[in-house]
């Protein structure tokens, strides 16, 4: 019977960690947009925004979201082209040194907004605070990012923190400049592996339901 038991518990843990693994949300703003939001700052093409982890998140970053959008006032009825994610340090004013890279392609029609997310493959970070980055890139557009936005407002995320509004550079250049937007936030989603106090409260929930089934029995 022991044995019975404790079989059943290490599955019940296990399909019970395997079915949250993607569900923990350690920082929100998207489920606290609501449009009409501010769209972006034109004229620079490389733009990141601070964000803070929940406290007690992991560090383990499985998957980050941007809502994006291609205006209406367009020249071009669709970018087909690529979106490049960008992890930068925090603890300053400024984004640090670059931490992570990810590219990949974005179809999106003018006009309409498209969750796009990245895969992080379990990117452990250095500190709960740090820098999401971005910028777009289109064949024979060299000005897209006047187009293409990350779609922002001025709602509080409802997970996590971003405290200073946002930040633009051009390619590649050194310099950040501080661009301030009346307190708006970024529309981003950023999971990451359930933290070991959640890993430790389903293993404690898997132990009593044995024990009623057992007691049952």
């Amino acid at each position: 019977m022991k044995n019975t038991t404790l079989c059943w518990l290490v599955a019940a843990t296990a399909a019970c960690t395997t079915s949250l693994a993607r569900a923990d949300i350690a920082y929100d703003s998207i489920s606290t947009f609501a449009p009409p939001p501010t769209q972006g700052f034109l004229n620079l093409p490389v733009q990141a925004d601070d964000i803070t982890l929940d406290a007690g998140a992991n560090l383990t970053v499985t998957r980050i979201e941007l809502l994006t959008r291609l205006r209406s006032m367009a020249p071009f009825t669709e970018f087909n082209g690529t979106m490049t994610l960008r992890l930068y340090a925090g603890g300053g004013f400024v984004p640090g040194a670059l931490l992570a890279e990810a590219t990949q392609p974005l179809v999106v029609a003018r006009g309409t907004d498209v969750l796009t997310g990245f895969d992080l493959n379990n990117f452990t970070l250095p500190g709960r605070t740090f820098f999401v980055g971005w910028f777009f890139t289109m064949s024979g557009q060299p000005n897209i990012f006047s187009d293409m936005w990350v779609r922002q407002n001025s709602a509080t995320p409802s997970i996590g923190i971003s405290t200073i509004n946002y930040f633009a550079t051009g390619l590649g250049a050194p310099q950040w400049s501080v661009t301030n937007q009346g307190g708006s936030n970024y529309a981003v989603r950023i999971t990451t592996v359930p933290a070991p106090a959640a890993l430790a409260v389903l293993a404690l929930g898997a132990l009593r339901t044995a024990r009623r089934r057992r007691a049952i029995r």
